[in-house]
């Protein structure tokens, strides 16, 4: 008998900003000649991501330089 328990317990599942998981979207396009059939494709529309275009790093404002005595504050 096998032991199908989760161990990790979700630890690493990918995580939205919102804290919860990630659903399994599938985001493309389909062309007017696959809508043209009606039976070929039962999946749903792709929804556009939720998650801003940018990383993180180029969304906040740029800081100063690290001083490794006073940190970011400035040297008096």
């Amino acid at each position: 008998m096998a032991d199908n328990r989760d161990i990790r317990s979700g630890a690493y599942d990918p995580v939205s900003k919102d804290g919860l998981p990630q659903p399994d979207q599938v985001k493309d396009k389909s062309t007017p000649h696959e809508k043209g059939q009606w039976g070929a494709d039962v999946r749903a529309d792709g929804l556009p991501g939720t998650e801003p275009v940018l990383p993180d790093g180029l969304r906040k404002p740029r800081t100063s330089p690290l001083n490794p005595r006073t940190g970011r504050r400035k040297a008096d």
